[in-house]
């Protein structure tokens, strides 16, 4: 007796047809898109354009006399070392208070921390520049006094400090400008760390410890960089601090 088994139809070829209004929306989103990165070209090159004149322009046009590259390698310097310092202050400290507000703190005390954070990262920089330069850069006078007659050994703190706006003092606002970012995205990327893991670890005996960071470190590793990267892109695109410095001590004042 033989059987026969049903034949299953061919599936359609055709592509499905797109309805008006996706064409529309897809057409606007692509020119959008491409609008976007039109303009950063057309900028770009407006801004070469401009400055040409002073990147050929002989040493005695520029201030200082030393020539632009001379003269812009003292800002470019400023600005990286700046932000150098603020990313190694910043980033442990939010990923510190992110890793408490997702696996250490209550649920009550969790999500008004998650407010105010979110709130922080919303602060305009130019917020954060001008509480730095007449808030707490006079405030650290005193402090800034202290270590550059006990630890005035170390470059970053060598005087003077008359004016407090030194080169760490640049560092310390980024920091408390970048920490509601790392802190935010730290958060986010931590609450991705998967269930099963974390139930996982605590039935194998780990501690509180163990199971905070453990599971969430191989999880969350390649997640961090995204946050630490645009820390780091913050400050060196803030109209302020930008040091403008020829050493290491603190002391170079900022302008």
């Amino acid at each position: 007796m033989s059987t026969t088994t049903p034949t299953r139809p061919p599936a359609a070829t055709n592509a499905v047809r797109q309805r008006p209004g996706d064409r529309v929306f897809k057409g606007v989103a692509t020119a959008s898109g491409l609008t976007i990165l039109v303009i950063l070209a057309g900028v770009a090159a407006f801004l070469l354009y401009q400055a040409f004149p002073a990147l050929v322009a002989p040493a005695s046009d520029i201030a200082g006399g030393e020539g632009f590259w001379k003269y812009t390698a003292e800002l470019v310097f400023g600005t990286a070392l700046s932000a150098a310092l603020a990313l190694l202050i910043g980033a442990p400290l939010g990923v510190g208070i992110a890793l408490f507000i997702t696996h250490y703190a209550p649920r009550k005390l969790a999500a008004p921390l998650g407010y105010v954070i979110d709130l922080l990262a919303a602060i305009p920089s130019i917020v954060y520049g001008l509480w730095g330069v007449f808030v707490f850069a006079p405030a650290l006078v005193p402090v800034y006094a202290w270590l550059a007659d006990n630890l005035g050994w170390f470059p970053l703190f060598a005087g003077p400090v008359s004016s407090g706006r030194t080169m760490l003092t640049a560092g310390l606002v980024l920091a408390v400008m970048i920490l509601p970012v790392i802190t935010a995205l730290s958060r986010e990327v931590f609450r991705q760390t998967p269930t099963l893991q974390q139930e996982a670890a605590l039935a194998l005996g780990a501690t509180r410890w163990r199971w905070s960071s453990t599971p969430s470190s191989p999880t969350a590793s390649p997640a961090s960089w995204p946050p630490r990267c645009s820390a780091w892109a913050a400050p060196s695109a803030r109209p302020w601090p930008s040091p403008r410095c020829s050493r290491w001590p603190a002391g170079s004042r900022s302008t």
